[in-house]
Formats: structure tokens, C-alpha cells, sequence
């Protein structure tokens, strides 16, 4: 593990060498693609990506490398995914997804579900997601460590969407 990518290098590189492809295969049997939702909205750290995961790691998350990728409503990818259980075999866990801006901030999502340890179907199917439980859990974890955060509104997250989607639509110069 390096400094700047908390998870395993190796493993790192390649679940994202391979990720888009194992989507790509999951959604063909079925499996729904999960897009992110305001109500998942956890908030924006002045952070990177790789300096949060450090943070989230200090916290006591764990890198998910079989989460499936996460969107936005206009298509970003995540840039990581991350949970948090309070033991091994708890019945939920917290699972948060960052998306790193181009300001050096990362917005966070975060949802509350069943474990993929102890019910992997339940998981797999995405029974019983919790947006707003997940919310409060991630929140008072941040505040109890005075994680720095700030919640953006409703429409200044659409209008980071709206730009999102037109940055995808121009020619790179």
C-alpha cells in the first residue's frame, strides 16, 4: 500500500483494468446499474480522492474491490468505493462512493445495505438500500471525527451534473 492509494496498488489497477468489463457482464445477466442519487448525498470534502480514501481508511472503512461501478445521473464513474462494518460478520454495512471534481474535491454518496459478507444475494440484488440511513451513519462518523465536509444544495449538485455532461461533450483541444 502506498501513501497515496491507501488500497493495494496491484489490486487496484487491476479491478479497474477489468471493472468495466465485469459490468458489462453482470448488467447482461441482469444485474441493475446502480446510479447514485441526491438523497445519497453525503457531501464535498476538500479533498482528492486518494487523500480521502486515507482518511476513510483511518476511519476504519475497508476498499470494496467488488463493488460494482456507481454513476452519477450524467455518467461519471466512481473513483472509489468504500465500507465501513463495525464487525466482520454485521448483518449491514455503510458503503460509501466517491467522485472525485476537478477542483481537488470529492463529492460523497452513501448508502446503507446488506453485507456482502454475511447476505451476498441479498447484496447482490441490491435488496433493502437505505440513502438515508447511510447518510446519517457516514455523517456522524465525519462530525464525530471532525471530518471536514460541506453539503451543497439540490440544484448546485444538477448544475455540477449539467457541467459535467457538457465537459463530455467537447472535443479535447
Amino acid at each position: 500500500m502506498s501513501p497515496d492509494h491507501p488500497q493495494p496498488d496491484p489490486l487496484y489497477r487491476f479491478r479497474h483494468l477489468i471493472g468495466p468489463a465485469i459490468d458489462h457482464i453482470a448488467h447482461a445477466f441482469g444485474q441493475r446499474e446502480y446510479v447514485v442519487r441526491d438523497e445519497g448525498y453525503v457531501g464535498t470534502a476538500p479533498e482528492t480522492a486518494p487523500e480521502f480514501e486515507k482518511t476513510l481508511r483511518d476511519l476504519g472503512f475497508a476498499w470494496d474491490p467488488l463493488s460494482l461501478y456507481h454513476h452519477t445521473p450524467s455518467g461519471r464513474t466512481s473513483d472509489a468505493s468504500w465500507t465501513y462494518r463495525e464487525t466482520p460478520l454485521v448483518d449491514r454495512q455503510l458503503h460509501v462512493v466517491l467522485f472525485e471534481q476537478g477542483d481537488d474535491t470529492v463529492d460523497i454518496y452513501a448508502h446503507e445495505e446488506p453485507s456482502w459478507v454475511r447476505h451476498p444475494l441479498k447484496h447482490a440484488l441490491m435488496d433493502d438500500i437505505d440513502r438515508s440511513k447511510g447518510v446519517a451513519r457516514t455523517c456522524a462518523l465525519f462530525d464525530q471525527a471532525a471530518i471536514e465536509y460541506q453539503q451543497k444544495s439540490p440544484s448546485a449538485i444538477t448544475a455540477g451534473r449539467l457541467t459535467d455532461s457538457i465537459r463530455a461533450k467537447l472535443p479535447v483541444l
